[in-house]
């Protein structure tokens, strides 16, 4: 009896814990926020994100930032549409000023990162 009963709780246990929580991956998403040497919001700056290599995997995305100096990518991998983890360096320009910086996408997280522009 007590066995009967064990092996009917386990085999419940397995099939919530298979079938029951999961959930597929949502895309990670970053918001840079772009500012300028002295702290200020920068507006209309080039945002590239960039991950380099071989093969199609390859990310080259620009964006503009916004009124409040925001700009935001939400990362899906090109060959396979999947939202996987990826690390991309970013790199940031307006007028004479530059900046680069390095940000991590991970799925079903929203992260916040600063590029500052310099002279």
């Amino acid at each position: 009896m007590i066995r009967t009963l064990t092996s009917v709780l386990l085999t419940i246990g397995l099939a919530f814990s298979t079938f029951g929580c999961y959930e597929e991956p949502t895309p990670g998403t970053v918001i840079v926020t772009v500012l300028d040497s002295q702290g200020f919001k920068v507006s209309e700056a080039e945002v590239r994100f960039i991950q380099t290599g071989n093969g199609a995997g390859i990310v080259d995305v620009t964006k503009y930032s916004n009124a409040a100096g925001e700009v935001s990518y939400t990362h899906t991998d090109p060959i396979s549409d999947l939202p996987l983890e990826v690390v991309l360096n970013v790199s940031g320009k307006k007028a004479d000023l530059v900046g680069q910086t390095v940000v991590r996408i991970i799925p079903g997280e929203t992260t916040r990162e600063i590029l500052q522009l310099y002279n």
